[in-house]
């Protein structure tokens, strides 16, 4: 099958664990590949972008970022999500293996601790 045929052809079950495992790889790669430099970390988010999304500050904006993350994972169908958070998990105890936890459970989509705190 060629990218064409995998476009037009795949169902849409295939399709979103497509996009949610490449997702998560792009999400973990550029933790396991960037330096963990605090200044890497910052965004530079407009005032436009925090008053569309009703985000007061950044650091509310990135909060509300890592919730719309897990939200659109539930969101999911069931047999979709299911074999995504499988993924993400697998995927997860992978980045361990090179990136430090402090770093991992700060990071604003993949982390579980709150990056500013």
């Amino acid at each position: 099958m060629n990218f064409t045929q995998g476009f037009e052809q795949s169902n849409t079950t295939q399709r979103l664990i497509a996009f949610w495992t490449h997702a998560i790889d792009k999400f973990a790669l550029s933790m396991e590949t960037v330096p963990f430099d605090d200044e890497l970390d910052e965004t530079y988010v407009t005032a436009d972008v925090m008053q569309r999304t009703g985000a007061s500050t950044e650091d509310a904006y990135l909060g509300t970022v890592r919730a719309g993350f897990h939200m659109a994972i539930q969101a999911l169908p069931d047999e979709v999500k299911r074999t995504v958070e499988k993924y993400m998990t697998e995927r997860l105890a992978l980045v361990r293996k090179l990136v430090p936890d402090e770093i991992l459970d700060a990071d604003v989509l993949l982390g579980t601790n709150d990056p500013f705190a």
